[in-house]
């Protein structure tokens, strides 16, 4: 899949919007009101994987940010209609709310990979959503986030990471990993389909010299 540089602009935007304080990551959102939402969402996302429990233990959280950012990000663009989207391949009016479709977009991917939060997350999407000014802009932007957040999770729900992890077994020759001090975790992960390259290994770098080798 080839997708528009500005997306892979997108993707770091989420990565720093993951990483840095609010007040820095703030200046590397989408600008706009839309903007507020994605900040915000964000935040609901980081105290929901810090929640005991919440977090599948076999499913990496780095999944579901990508899921959330990826989904507003296909909500907004399908109403500014300037760049390449990921899952939603569709034009909508751009008089629709790109507000709306942000709240509703990122609401409805939470609410599906965390379904015991469902309540509060239906709460803060009410909140958000009664801020707005109500008409046909509005409503018209909630079908948008409704049906990105749709065709997102369609397109993630078979990608490899909800396999069951294979156990790894150290074979204890030199240079081969050592449970002994830590288990092996996310020993599937490698498998699960990329979001933005076209293969897992299309930059990796080739193995080390072997042990046995002069070098």
């Amino acid at each position: 899949m080839k997708l528009h540089p500005r997306l892979l602009g997108a993707g770091a935007a989420v990565i720093l919007a993951i990483a840095l304080p609010a007040g820095k990551a703030a200046a590397e959102v989408p600008t706009g009101a839309s903007a507020d939402a994605v900040v915000r969402w964000n935040q609901t996302l980081l105290r929901i994987i810090r929640t005991p429990g919440a977090q599948p233990a076999t499913i990496h959280s780095t999944r579901s940010f990508a899921a959330l950012h990826v989904a507003m990000y296909d909500a907004i663009e399908a109403i500014d209609a300037h760049r390449a989207t990921y899952a939603l391949h569709l034009r909508f009016r751009p008089s629709a709310s790109q507000s709306a479709a942000a709240e509703v977009a990122a609401h409805d991917v939470l609410a599906n990979l965390y379904p015991a939060m469902k309540d509060p997350l239906d709460a803060q999407e009410t909140q958000e959503l009664a801020s707005l000014p109500t008409g046909r802009r509005k409503d018209r932007g909630i079908a948008v986030g409704r049906k990105a957040a749709a065709a997102v999770l369609a397109r993630r729900a078979n990608d490899g990471s909800g396999v069951t992890p294979p156990v790894y077994m150290s074979t204890g020759a030199p240079g081969a990993f050592d449970p002994a001090p830590a288990m092996a975790v996310f020993t599937h992960w490698g498998a699960v389909a990329p979001w933005v390259l076209d293969r897992s290994a299309q930059f990796r770098l080739a193995p080390p010299p072997a042990l046995t080798s002069s070098a």
